[in-house]
This record gives structure tokens, C-alpha cells and sequence, in this order.
């Protein structure tokens, strides 16, 4: 089987509703109509763990790059279902710009921001800058449930 995996950045805030009804309805668009399989995610509290339930449901295999000790404890909690595949911890920007790196010049970032602007000290902002450098496909879900895809 080729994998073909797509990198998931998002806020460790709460999301919004719209924002998760649209982080389920882009991943399995990605996975029913576009043949992404896996899922690459940083394992922080809220976005990055409610992705990963989803891409349980979807059957999609997992990727995990946690930064810190709470992080890796989880993902080692997070091993049904699927391949699930745990990473050594990398500072969180190093492993944002490794995940993108590692999943290739085909990949795509979902990206779920808490605010509908873009900030300059956010992990979820950084990535994106570095997908754009990348000339990756990014799909950004706004929290009032807007998608925006950019190349």
C-alpha cells in the first residue's frame, strides 16, 4: 500500500463547532475522494486529539510527534485500531517543520486556528508559513466554519 498522508496544525484551544464538523467533513473528503490514508499530528490537547478521534473513525492510519512528557503519555495510550506509529519528542516547532518535511512535496495541511486572523506567536501559524515557503496545499478551517484552500 502507498501512503499518502496529510498533516494536521491546530489550536489547543477549544475549536468551534463549525471547525469540527468541518475537520470531519475535509478528512474523509481527503480519504474518500482523494486517496489520503494517514494522518500526521503533534498529539496537543484539543485539535490535534479530536483530528486523531476522527481519523480513528475513518479508519485512516495514525502518525504521532508529541513535543513533551504529557503528549507522548497520550499517544501511547492511542494504539487501537489502525496502524499507529509513535515518534521520539521533538521541540514543537522542529517537529511541525519535521512532519511537513517527512510527508513530502504531495502532502496537504489542515490547518484550525483559534482566531480569524492570522497571528505571529502561534505553532499553528508557524506551520503554515512553513507549508506556504513549502509550496504545500493547505486547507485552513476558520472558526466561524469557512474553508479556505490556498495552491
Amino acid at each position: 500500500m502507498v501512503i499518502k498522508p496529510f498533516v494536521f496544525t491546530g489550536t489547543r484551544k477549544p475549536v468551534t463547532d463549525e471547525q469540527l464538523d468541518q475537520m470531519y467533513t475535509i478528512m474523509r473528503r481527503l480519504k474518500d475522494q482523494h486517496g489520503y490514508n494517514r494522518i500526521f499530528h503533534g498529539c496537543a490537547k484539543e485539535s490535534d486529539r479530536r483530528a486523531h478521534l476522527m481519523a480513528v473513525a475513518l479508519g485512516l492510519d495514525r502518525e504521532l510527534y508529541p513535543s513533551n512528557d504529557e503528549q507522548e503519555t497520550w499517544a501511547s495510550s492511542q494504539r487501537s485500531g489502525g496502524t499507529t506509529i509513535i515518534y521520539p519528542m521533538r521541540p514543537p516547532l522542529d517537529r511541525n517543520h519535521y512532519m511537513l518535511d517527512r510527508a513530502g512535496t504531495n502532502t496537504r495541511l489542515i490547518a484550525v486556528p483559534h482566531l480569524s486572523v492570522e497571528e505571529i506567536r502561534s505553532g499553528t501559524w508557524a506551520t503554515v508559513r512553513y507549508a506556504r515557503m513549502l509550496k504545500r496545499r493547505i486547507t485552513i478551517l476558520w472558526p466561524d466554519g469557512r474553508v479556505e484552500e490556498e495552491q
